[in-house]
């Protein structure tokens, strides 16, 4: 094989086995980086404190920007397009780089021109934030192609070599007293360390580009998928900005770290299934009953581990907070269970999302996402007048409200209905109420005995709750039987 010109160089096989072994792989890699994740959390929160915590917060959204470069409408296009030649690769590429570098050179001027515009606001943004942006889009179709050939491997130990090196760095230099510079050299190091290990990893090299012509509706399709995370971009971000503007640093730190509580959950299921199921729904998307089952077992997969885990997170926030990140962080549990609503229709988001990239919906899912904004921001200055926990309440009503007429546009012109929205939800809702209300007999039953015994054994006999609960309801053990049946076969 050529290593300048092949798109598709992944092994032949069983579709069901390839995925769930990537899924697995995925998990793994996934699961490996948020235990370090949230150990560096941990640590570096108790160094730098809420003030400086919340400074860094506000400055890495566009971090979280850069993703979209990286893992955006690009990685869409090419894990969907098919057949997809090697001059249209290569011109993807140059505009992956041609957008990264267009980033990086907004980050640089920003700061000049709001420090020159006496009316602006003047906004210190590090320039070294800047690279991450041009990492982004070097290793954004690398990153594609390496998940269209389901060469997950190769990508999660990428992603967790970066994280170790990035987290050692992180915690070194607020052990120096950094403050919030050790978080951005974190995010800085991360971007870097894990382009350069994709490139050397990613068999393919660049040849010639094709015309623009030819990639137009890859393009077209990409600026979609682009657009919507963009819009949602600043709806997961819009809330730091509101909160650090209303209400001080202090308070966006504590906003910031119920979030985080809040996403890494929702990332450790999500993104490892995200990076299988967008894949594997666009290889049947033509198979009606098998498109339909997919989407039902995904959805009924998802719900059923997170819902749990948000519920049990909820009733004993207190206690985890507090024992991870100290007394001075005590205020973002009430954070955490404001934003309980936003955890649940973010769940069921993520699946709907899923849908509209893998039926090639982009323009739709774009529409809706940007017609929902007046809701957000309706939601941000009702909720404002009750403070923090204040609008993280109403951003759960939102997020809430938008879940089914999202579904329905998704569906639209597939062979899904309402009932495969319906059909998945009771059982894991049933499964996280009894986890919550074990949840708190446990924390009742033991009273003031010491955090670590409360959260250990809380967590753990919910667990079994868990499992017992899931082994006799059939809607939530056959997605998890079918899964492990097929790493089985695979095996």
């Amino acid at each position: 094989m050529s290593r300048s010109v092949q798109a598709d160089w992944g092994r032949e096989g069983s579709l069901g086995g390839t995925a769930a072994r990537g899924g697995v792989v995925t998990a793994l890699g996934t699961w490996s980086r948020f235990l370090l994740q949230l150990a560096t959390m941990v640590v570096v929160a108790r160094l730098v404190g809420p003030a400086e915590y919340g400074t860094a917060s506000v400055l890495l959204v566009l971090v979280l920007f850069a993703e979209l470069v990286r893992a955006g409408g690009v990685l869409a296009a090419v894990v969907r397009a098919t057949p997809l030649g090697p001059g249209v690769v290569s011109t993807l590429h140059v505009l992956s780089i041609a957008a990264g570098a267009a980033c990086a050179a907004a980050v640089l001027a920003v700061p000049p021109l709001t420090r020159a515009a006496p009316l602006l606001p003047a906004l210190d943004i590090p320039p070294v934030l800047a690279v991450v942006f041009v990492a982004a889009g070097l290793g954004a179709v690398p990153t594609a192609l390496l998940s269209r050939n389901l060469r997950f491997l190769t990508i999660a130990l990428a992603e967790v070599a970066s994280t170790v090196v990035a987290a050692t760095t992180a915690v070194l230099l607020a052990l120096h007293g950094a403050g919030a510079g050790a978080l951005v050299a974190q995010a800085v190091v991360y971007a870097v360390s894990l382009c350069v290990l994709i490139l050397a990893s990613c068999p393919w090299r660049p040849t010639r580009p094709a015309p623009l012509a030819d990639v137009r509706g890859e393009a077209a399709f990409a600026l979609d998928v682009t657009t919507v995370q963009f819009v949602e971009w600043a709806i997961r971000t819009a809330d730091r900005v509101v909160v650090a503007a209303l209400f001080g640093s202090t308070a966006v730190g504590l906003w910031a770290q119920a979030s985080q509580l809040l996403v890494l959950p929702l990332e450790q299921v999500n993104g490892p299934l995200r990076r299988v199921a967008v894949p594997v729904l666009a290889k049947v998307v033509d198979d009606d009953d098998r498109y339909a089952a997919g989407f039902r077992t995904l959805l009924g997969l998802t719900c059923t581990v997170l819902w749990p885990a948000f519920a049990v997170l909820g009733v004993l926030a207190d206690v985890v907070v507090v024992l991870l990140f100290g007394e001075a962080w005590q205020g973002s549990s009430a954070v955490f269970r404001g934003l309980l609503g936003v955890a649940v229709a973010q769940t069921v988001a993520y699946v709907v999302a899923w849908v509209f990239v893998s039926t090639g919906a982009g323009r739709r899912q774009r529409l809706f996402t940007v017609a929902t904004l007046p809701l957000l921001a309706i939601a941000y200055a009702v909720g404002s007048s009750w403070g923090v926990v204040g609008v993280a309440a109403a951003s759960s009503v939102a997020a809430v409200v938008t879940v089914v007429p999202a579904f329905l546009l998704a569906a639209r012109d597939t062979p899904l209905s309402v009932r495969d929205l319906g059909r998945p939800l009771p059982a894991p809702a049933l499964v996280a109420a009894t986890c919550a209300v074990v949840a708190m007999a446990v924390r009742d039953a033991l009273g003031d005995a010491p955090a670590v015994l409360l959260v250990t054994v809380g967590g753990a006999v919910s667990l079994a709750a868990w499992a017992t609960v899931v082994a006799l309801l059939p809607p939530c053990r056959r997605p998890l039987v079918l899964v492990l049946g097929r790493l089985r076969r695979s095996a």
